[in-house]
Formats: C-alpha cells, structure tokens, sequence
C-alpha cells in the first residue's frame, strides 16, 4: 500500500469508529429510557393510583410498550438474550392489553348505538 492509501484507510476507519460509538450511545439511551418508562409505569399502577379510568390505563400500557422496546432493542444489541426474552414478552402482553381494551371499547359503543 502506499502512503495515501495508508492515510485514506487510516480516516475510513476513524469515521467507523465514530459511527459504531455514535450508536452505542443511542442504544444505550434507548436502553435507559426504556428502563426509566418501564419504572414509571409500573410506579403509577403501584403507588400513584392514576388508573381510575380507561384512558390512564391505557396510557400505562403504551409506556410499558415502549419501554420494553427500548430495552429489547439495548439487550439485542448487548447480546443479553433473556432479557430480549422477558421484554419481548413484557411488550407482547402491553400490546395484548390495549388491543383487548380497544376491542371492549368498541363493544360497548357498539352496544351504545343499538340502545
């Protein structure tokens, strides 16, 4: 190789590593995030009692979701094969939830419009 391949190979790999550490950084903060929602959510069914209604409820479910997917997407990354599992199954159940709620809801606007 030659001097200016060596240089040019030398500033290719710099900007690769720039980039591998630039997503390492955003994995990583989808990974707090999701812990820091994931907590949240599961505070407020806990202590806050802010579920009195559908609407909170459901609001809880969308938080658990998207934390849980923060989590899966920092876990793949990091190779943590149980906890993609458990997040996987923790957003799964999230999203079962809001699709049952959705379902009952228009069930009960259904029955509505028939009365």
């Amino acid at each position: 190789m030659t001097i200016k391949r060596l240089e040019e190979h030398e500033k290719l790999s710099q900007r690769n590593n720039f980039a591998v550490k630039n997503m390492q950084h955003l994995i990583d903060i989808l990974g707090w995030l999701g812990a820091g929602l994931v907590l949240l959510a599961y505070y407020w069914s806990s202590v806050a009692n802010v579920l009195e209604t559908q609407q909170k409820y459901m609001i809880y479910q969308v938080i658990n979701i998207v934390g849980a997917s923060g989590l899966v997407i920092n876990s793949f990354y990091y190779g943590a094969a149980p906890s993609v599992i458990l997040n996987l199954i923790w957003a799964c159940i999230g999203m079962f939830a809001t699709l049952k709620m959705r379902w009952a809801q228009q069930k009960i606007k259904g029955h509505a419009a028939m009365a």
